[in-house]
Order: C-alpha cells, then sequence, then structure tokens
C-alpha cells in the first residue's frame, strides 16, 4: 500500500502513495484483506520496499483528521519477535503498540 520512503520522498519514481495511510516509518501491505508490515528488518526502504520494509519501527498515521467522535479498534497479531541493530531487545520486552491522538482547538474543527 505505501512505506515511509513515499513520505519521504513523494514525488519520486515508483512510489506508491495511499489517500489514506502514511508511514513515518515502516511499510505497509495489503494481504488478505488485511494490512501487514511485512518481515521486520531495520532498512531503509526504497521506492517499492524491495530492498527491505524497515518495519521494525512501524508509525503508521491516517491522512484525514477531522474524525469528531470515534472509537479505535486494533487486532495486533504478532507473529514473533526481532531485533536489529537499531532495535535490540531489552531483556523482558515483547511488543509495543499505542495509539497517539492529538487534540485540535475548536476553531480547526
Amino acid at each position: 500500500m505505501t512505506n515511509s520512503y513515499a513520505s519521504l520522498y513523494p514525488k519520486a519514481p515508483g512510489v506508491i502513495l495511499s489517500p489514506a495511510w502514511e508511514l513515518s516509518g515502516g511499510s505497509l501491505y495489503r494481504r488478505v484483506g488485511h494490512g501487514w508490515t511485512g518481515v521486520p528488518d531495520d532498512a531503509n526502504p526504497n521506492a517499492t520496499s524491495s530492498n527491505g520494509t524497515g518495519s521494525a519501527i512501524f508509525r503508521l498515521h491516517t491522512r484525514q483528521s477531522a474524525f469528531g467522535d470515534v472509537v479505535v479498534s486494533l487486532v495486533l497479531r504478532v507473529n514473533g519477535l526481532i531485533s536489529t541493530a537499531r532495535t535490540p531487545r531489552p531483556p523482558g520486552t515483547a511488543c509495543t503498540s499505542g495509539c497517539a491522538i492529538r487534540a485540535m482547538p475548536r476553531s480547526t474543527r
């Protein structure tokens, strides 16, 4: 669907931009109707992620920002844990996920 390279170089040849998603870290693929990061590694992905996914650090953002009241749901399937030079696994660490919500002033809603 897209990757962090597309966010950095949106006009580069071969870039795949998603109308819904923007990544500041990693790659996002569509696989059997679901989002998938690919096999995590610490590469800096190129336009097609053919050199790696960069998904050891995965940061996904929506392009939309005018939501009003919402319910956020996430199903996270962990197929395994990895460590890389950029993301060494500290003792006792498994997997982390989070949701950041930025409040907008009422005048911009």
